[in-house]
Order: C-alpha cells, then sequence, then structure tokens
C-alpha cells in the first residue's frame, strides 16, 4: 500500500505539473475534441472507421468520413453521454460486414467514405476502405459486435498482432485510440499507453489490475481540484500526451 501511494502521489504530481506548464489539461470534461463527440459514437463500427481513417491524417478530414457514412446510411452518429446505447440500438459488426459486402469496396471507397488513400505506403497497398472491413472481420470473428463486447479482445496480444497487420498500423498507437473511441467511464480498462507510462514510475512491468488501481486513485487525488476527471479523460489525457512530446518514462 505505501508503495501504491508513493508512486500514485508521483504520477499525481507530474500530472499537475504538466498541467501548469499547459502540456496537458486536466480540466476537459470529456476526452477526444470537444465539438466532434468522437469518443461518444453511437455504433461500434464508427470506432473501426475513425481508427483506421485516422492514421496520418487529423482528425477533421476523419470527421468527414464518418460523416459521410452516417449520411448514407441514414444512421445517428453519436450518443447522449458516455453510457453505451443498449444493443438493439446500435449498428452490429455483422451488419457493417453486410453492408460492405453489398454495396462493394469500390462504392466504400468512392461513394460512401469518399477516399480512396491506401492503408501503406507500398504501391501495392490496399485501400482504407478495406483495411476497415479487415478490422471489422477480425472483430466478427473473435465475437466482437457491439460496444458492450469490446473487453474480448481488449488485452488480446494475438488479435493487437492481426489487427496491426490488416490494418497497415505500424504500431500499438492507432489499436489505442480505438479501445479508447470504444470505451467509456462505466467500462474503461488502462490500454497500452497507460500501463507504460506507469511502467515508467516503477521500473517494472505491471498488471492491469496494478493499473487500475493507480489511475482510480490519481483520479481521488486530482477531483477536489478537477471534477471533471475521470478515468478515461485521464487515459486519453496521456495517451495525448505521450503522442505529443513522445515522453521518455522517468528513471
Amino acid at each position: 500500500m505505501v508503495k501504491n501511494m508513493n508512486i500514485t502521489e508521483k504520477i499525481t504530481g507530474d500530472l499537475l505539473c504538466f498541467h501548469r506548464n499547459g502540456l496537458i489539461d486536466l480540466s476537459r470534461t470529456k476526452p477526444g475534441t470537444e465539438l466532434q463527440g468522437e469518443y461518444y459514437y453511437a455504433h461500434l463500427p464508427l470506432a473501426v472507421i475513425d481508427a483506421v481513417f485516422s492514421k496520418g491524417q487529423p482528425y477533421s478530414v476523419t470527421a468527414e468520413i464518418v460523416n459521410s457514412y452516417c449520411d448514407y446510411f441514414k444512421m445517428e452518429r453519436n450518443r447522449a453521454d458516455d453510457f453505451f446505447p443498449e444493443t438493439n440500438d446500435q449498428e452490429s459488426i455483422t451488419q457493417f460486414i453486410r453492408k460492405f459486402i453489398y454495396e462493394g469496396e469500390f462504392s466504400f471507397r468512392t461513394q460512401i467514405f469518399k477516399n480512396n488513400e491506401p492503408a501503406t505506403s507500398s504501391m501495392y497497398s490496399k485501400s482504407k476502405a478495406m483495411a476497415v472491413f479487415d478490422f471489422a472481420d477480425l472483430l466478427q470473428e473473435n465475437g466482437v459486435e457491439y460496444f458492450q463486447d469490446i473487453e474480448k479482445v481488449l488485452y488480446d496480444t494475438g488479435f493487437a498482432e492481426n489487427v496491426i497487420k490488416v490494418t497497415g498500423m505500424t504500431d500499438n498507437n492507432g489499436l489505442n485510440y480505438f479501445f479508447m473511441l470504444a470505451g467509456s467511464n462505466g467500462t474503461v480498462r488502462p490500454v497500452k499507453s497507460t500501463i507504460d507510462f506507469i511502467n515508467g514510475f516503477t521500473n517494472d512491468e505491471v498488471s492491469q489490475e496494478f493499473s487500475i488501481s493507480i489511475v482510480n486513485e490519481v483520479c481521488s487525488m486530482l477531483k477536489s481540484e478537477f471534477s471533471s476527471i475521470t478515468p478515461r479523460i485521464l487515459g486519453f489525457l496521456i495517451l495525448e500526451y505521450m503522442r505529443k512530446t513522445k515522453y521518455d518514462m522517468p528513471n
């Protein structure tokens, strides 16, 4: 417990320092961009589309692709709050796959997503549209249909390796981003970036359970000053910070 408290206090102190120096904003009321609401998607396939198309481009471009998909199929884009919608109100991964097979890759790429970007820089690369389908196919193979199912693959290293392979992602950041998009405060689990961040303070490989306890303790310590902080928002802030600064972990 003493060790936990020392780590919690150290992480909390560093986060407050980052906040004072403008490196993170602990007063954020929600993850992601305030106006776009990408962390409050109404359907899991939208998180898949976002995660694949966001690679190498600003979110404003990705938002247009997500919006185009929703407009084409006359779907609601966002949920009202951070709780998952009932499964009956969500588009399933299987429904998305059936749409893709019916419409075809060419139509998805040119008329629905309206984006011809390749998944990788290789001259033989498939389109990002096809990468979205392949990602969805892996989710379906692993029994993931709705937001409520995402924990089935959250810590599956084999699944992660396969997703990175079929989507053209070069590291775990894209998959971490997907898991952030697919989460909620009710089901949040520390993703790899958060665990790596904590590892830097422990000089050891920490367990998922240990990471969960540390995140909860840090949020409790920050609550008195930042009432809106939650484990999910904190996870997003850590991911955003590490992406921007390529932070070298403390020894």
